[in-house]
């Protein structure tokens, strides 16, 4: 049923059956010269006589019975002869070489195929011309040569110029035709001979040997790399040749004037004959205990100087079973050489641990470990094979430590263990092994034991005249990654070192939170003993280099910004965030001012946001016109005139909160900005109102948090733009300016943005007095028996202390008669799991049930779980920017899911697509890596990490419920930690569920 055609095609592959009944693609290009026999060309076992006939780019085409195309063979046939042509390409030659790679000074074939007959030039070019051939036809259709330099190296272009025979009949066609085909000349005589001999096969742990042989001096780098890594990757050795001998550009510039060239006038007179058609065609929440993971299986030799030979030496790792590709390239003044070659890694027994990924201390669980037998010559019997794990001090076995295995020769048998985690958190190291007679294998593996709550920051902060104050009781924490800080000074700026320690380890990373914690680090630059760190790209780690980081964070602003110019809170989004894009300014501002390199157009492209948030008359609401006012001073402080939308934001203020605005921090924006343009007294008039507020007698009972504003914001904000605007002012405050702001942070009142906002004040207001009396100054520790201990230091204008966990309380003392401020910051994980539930403006439920709903508290190994995290706000009319916290029982991991989508922009400023979302992009469909379609609640994001889900959202009235499945991954009795919810902004908004009680997972 087969047949078979020939059509001229391009782009064919060879498809040929082989013995084993497999088809095999390979591509191909058949020559037949004109005047030789005829190619023979063997398809499914039949044979195929094919013609020569006219020059030209041919296919042979095999069809069945029912005309499907089953093959097709591609071929070219080169020659002397007149060939039909297309007037569309009329001034294109087509040219086909008869091969793509030459030697030096080896001859290349050109086959053309020209519109008409007549004479050419065929140059070989690159930055110049390297040879020239003339020829001449009287076909169109031709073979032609020309001979390579002897000296030529890397990539070439062959280029024809072809000109109209004055004879020939296609006077409407351009005289000249031309045509340009790439080729290279092969680089054999730069090649090195290299080669490494190594083992065919050794075992986990021992010594690789790799010996080296090179013909010529080289510099050589030799590594080997697991097979399989290669293999994900898709790697495969380069040849360092392709890269010092790139594809070049053609730089040869051809002028021509044979266009002018007339036909003869004959011919002319015949082409206007009547009758003819021949123009007819024409695309930080991280657990910090985290376990150890094994290294890439890599070795890397560094670049070595080798004359004739030279052994390298690796230890391969205890628990690495596979093929190991080597490879080693090898560099002369003038040749370059590479080698690529295999050896495999194969133990006596091949151990697979499986353990959880993190426990809890108290946490009992299940170890297991695949024991596979590679030997070989057992002749049946059964190898007697111990097993022993040996584990460090953060767990203890329960039950014994080895165990007897029985195993055939390529057998595979599993061993159980039963831990249980001690009282400290820390890294526990597992090593199993395996043993019979000499034989023997051994791995090591690491398991999280992480606190059942989680990592927290409480700053308490005061002040007070001649005499003493004590802040106690102190947090009873882990000394695992506890931070335990104190200081006092006569200067107001120490209170920020509390501030500043808050910032740092705060767990959300929003573009607002990014820039929060970046403030203290620009403040604290004239103040090294603050020791702010500026923090990178949201990953929760500190920046060694501080202008690294500085450039990172830049980088997640231009991340988060749109073409606008605007701002989204995590990812560049079409609505762009109002405040926050005007606070990203504000940070660029005082960074730019302290001398940090602020990219131009990242802030030109701000600032045009600002101008149209400057004159949006969209939003009407005291918020919004609030925002409209920052943008009008931060426009205005960079020497832009603003008087058109500040009189017209001015007017809105007027016209609908008249009882209200002259209070509020628009009024300071506005007065600061009338201040920069020269406009004192109306400036003076209009900062009188949040002066007024900001020395207020009476004390705040409430606080309230919403859309960027609290009196502590507006409170902070409204010294910063007096001390910084109106300096005759700043210097007339009474102690009252600081007094409503220690009070507000001294209830715990504040979030990342007034606590930046508040720093920037005090460095605005604060000075160095009292620097002369730092000597009357003390910080004592008092144990439990009630000694004192003196741990203070005197650093410049700040007296500071780190105090340990036999600390009970902390005594500051003052024996000058002036006013001194201090702060105290704890930061870590709380060494009791909490067992009553916490309700503070939202509340927090959580269960564990089946598939149909029914309450666990034992469940089977590999089974799946579904969490439910019920969700409500027992304030006002609901609760934005909450963050939900759910830390997994240890012995579980989560499910992830592929379905759950929203429109919300992609989220955590740690999260890698956050970092590599472009400038200017919009908003794309985000997918949740967990949650079930069952869920009533929606969040704008959740985040997976590896030890707890992390939620974002707003919380309502009505009780809303989030569904998402956790796995038991091993058997054992696990603590369930509370899950947390918060407000990002406003403190006093928590919520804890119950926890402390236990979760089995029991072996089937």
């Amino acid at each position: 049923g087969l047949k078979a055609a020939i059509v001229e095609r391009r782009y064919v592959s060879v498809l040929t059956k082989q013995d084993t009944g497999v088809y095999k693609y390979d591509s191909r290009m058949k020559e037949v010269p004109l005047g030789e026999a005829p190619l023979k060309i063997a398809a499914n076992g039949l044979d195929y006589d094919l013609p020569t006939a006219t020059p030209g780019s041919y296919a042979l085409v095999v069809k069945n019975a029912r005309g499907e195309e089953l093959n097709r063979v591609q071929f070219a046939v080169a020659g002397e002869g007149n060939l039909s042509r297309s007037l569309e390409r009329n001034a294109e030659l087509e040219l086909a070489l008869s091969k793509h790679d030459y030697a030096p000074g080896e001859e290349i074939e050109v086959a053309i195929r020209a519109p008409y007959a007549g004479a050419g030039l065929i140059t070989l070019e690159r930055d110049r011309v390297y040879a020239q051939a003339w020829f001449r036809t009287a076909t169109t259709g031709s073979v032609q040569k020309i001979r390579v330099p002897a000296d030529f190296e890397g990539n070439g272009y062959v280029n024809v110029q072809f000109i109209r025979d004055p004879s020939s009949d296609e006077i409407f066609m351009s005289p000249l035709s031309y045509g340009v085909v790439p080729f290279s000349v092969n680089l054999d005589a730069r090649r090195d001979t290299v080669s490494v001999a190594t083992p065919q096969q050794v075992k986990p742990g021992e010594t690789l040997k790799m010996k080296l042989s090179v013909a010529k001096p080289a510099r050589v780098a030799v590594f080997a790399v697991d097979e399989g890594i290669l293999q994900v990757a898709r790697y495969t050795l380069g040849d360092p040749l392709d890269f010092f001998f790139k594809k070049r550009m053609l730089e040869v510039g051809t002028s021509q004037t044979l266009d002018l060239i007339l036909p003869e006038f004959a011919k002319l007179a015949g082409m206007a004959a009547p009758g003819g058609d021949e123009d007819a065609a024409l695309g930080r929440h991280l657990n910090p205990f985290r376990k150890k993971h094994a290294p890439p299986v890599a070795y890397w030799s560094g670049l070595i100087d080798v004359k004739d030979t030279r052994e390298f030496s690796w230890k391969l790792p205890d628990d690495f079973n596979g093929k190991l590709r080597v490879m080693a390239v090898a560099v002369a003044p003038d040749r370059v050489g590479t080698f690529q070659g295999a050896t495999t890694v194969r133990g006596d027994f091949v151990l697979s641990p499986n353990v959880p990924a993190m426990v809890a201390p108290g946490d009992e669980f299940e170890v297991s470990v695949g024991v596979a037998n590679n030997l070989s010559g057992l002749a049946g019997k059964e190898l007697p094979i111990s097993v022993k794990l040996d584990a460090n001090a953060a767990v203890e076995a329960v039950g014994g430590a080895t165990q007897e295995l029985k195993l055939g020769e390529l057998r595979e048998g599993v061993a159980l263990f039963r831990l249980r985690a001690k009282g400290e958190p820390g890294v526990a190291t597992l090593v199993f092994s395996a043993s019979s007679g000499d034989k023997g294998a051994k791995q090591t593996i690491d398991v999280s034991v992480r606190p059942a709550v989680p990592y927290r920051s409480e700053v308490a902060i005061g002040s007070f005249g001649r005499g003493s104050a004590e802040v106690k009781p102190l947090r009873s924490m882990f000394d695992a990654h506890a931070k335990r800080d104190a200081a006092m000074s006569f200067a107001p700026l120490v209170l920020a070192k509390g501030l500043a320690a808050y910032l740092d380890d705060f767990p959300h990373r929003c573009t607002e939170q990014l820039l929060s914690q970046g403030m203290p680090a620009l403040v604290f630059d004239a103040h090294p003993e603050f020791g702010a760190k500026l923090r990178t790209d949201g990953t929760g780690k500190d920046a060694v280099d501080s202008a690294k980081a500085f450039a990172q964070l830049i980088a997640v602003l231009r991340s988060r910004q749109n073409a606008e110019g605007g701002f989204g809170l995590w990812t560049a989004t079409v609505q762009s965030e109002r405040y926050v894009s005007a606070y990203a300014v504000e940070f660029l501002l005082e960074a730019k001012e302290r001398g940090k390199p602020v990219p131009a157009d990242l802030l030109e492209r701000a600032n045009a946001y600002l101008g149209q948030l400057a004159a949006d008359e969209s939003d009407g609401s005291l918020a919004g016109l609030r925002e409209r006012a920052f943008a009008i001073y931060l426009l205005t402080r960079q020497g832009r005139v603003t008087t058109n939308p500040l009189a017209a934001t001015r007017q809105r203020l007027e016209e609908r909160w008249p009882k209200d605005w002259k209070d509020d921090i628009a009024a300071a924006y506005l007065a600061a900005s009338l201040q920069l343009l020269k406009q004192d007294k109306e400036a003076a008039a209009l900062m009188s109102g949040p002066q007024k507020v900001l020395l207020r007698q009476a004390q705040d009972s409430a606080y309230r948090y919403e859309r960027y504003y609290d009196p502590v914001i507006r409170d902070s904000a409204t010294l910063y733009l007096i001390a910084r605007h109106f300096p005759e002012r700043a210097k007339t405050l009474p102690p009252d300016a600081l007094r409503n702001i220690v009070g507000a942070l001294q209830r715990g009142w504040y979030n990342t943005l007034s606590s930046a906002q508040t720093i920037l004040a005090l460095d605005a207001y604060a000075s160095k007095a009292g620097a002369d009396l730092m000597a009357r100054l003390a910080i004592d520790a008092i144990a439990a028996d009630g000694s004192a201990t003196a741990i203070g230091k005197i650093d410049g204008i700040i007296e500071s202390a780190k105090f340990d966990a036999a600390a009970s309380a902390l005594r500051f003392r003052n024996d000058a008669d002036a006013n001194v401020w201090y702060s105290v910051a704890q930061t870590g994980f709380d060494r009791s799991v909490p067992s009553v539930e916490r309700k503070e403006g939202i509340e927090i439920l959580r269960e564990f049930t089946d598939a149909e709903g029914h309450a666990l508290s034992k469940v089977g190994l590999g089974d799946e779980v579904q969490v439910h995290l019920k969700i409500r706000a027992t304030r006002g009319d609901g609760i934005g920017d909450v963050a939900i916290v759910d830390l997994l029982p240890g012995g579980f991991e989560p499910v992830q899911e592929s379905h759950t989508t929203s429109d919300a922009p992609p989220a955590d400023g740690s999260d890698p697509a956050a970092a590599s979302a472009a400038a200017g992009t919009n908003a794309t469909t985000w997918v949740s890596p967990v949650g079930l379609a069952a869920s009533t609640w929606q969040p704008t994001y959740a985040d997976v990490r590896d030890d707890r889900v992390v939620v974002y959202g707003s919380a309502t009235r009505d009780v809303q419920e989030f569904v998402y499945r956790i796995k038991a991954t091993n058997a054992g009795t696990y603590v369930v930690p509370p899950a947390y919810g918060e407000s990002m902004y406003d403190r006093t908004i928590q919520a804890q569920s119950k926890g402390g009680g236990v979760l089995t997972v029991e072996r089937k």
